[in-house]
């Protein structure tokens, strides 16, 4: 398996880990009743704009050849971990 195979198959497999946990997130946040829901909203909506973000990085990585894949793959590894951060913070305001 070449570089830019595993390459793709990392990205891919972070993309959905991370998309299911803002699917769950998302649902999580929808049955909250507390008074911080206006907070978790936000935070949500800031997900949402990373979430695409990491997207449009994910389809370069999957449309580029290798000699750009690097570059691309660290973008996309950079936008993949301020995604999952935000994420965890959003989970810690709902528990």
């Amino acid at each position: 398996m070449s570089n830019s195979d595993e390459i793709r198959i990392s990205s891919k497999d972070k993309i959905e880990k991370l998309k299911a946990e803002y699917e769950q997130l998302k649902a999580d946040a929808r049955n909250e009743q507390s008074d911080r829901k206006a907070e978790i909203e936000h935070s949500i909506a800031e997900l949402e704009h990373l979430k695409s973000d990491l997207e449009t990085k994910y389809n370069q990585i999957e449309n580029f050849g290798s000699t750009a894949l690097e570059e691309i793959t660290k973008a996309f590894f950079t936008s993949a971990d301020a995604f999952s951060d935000r994420l965890n913070k959003t989970k810690g305001k709902i528990k």
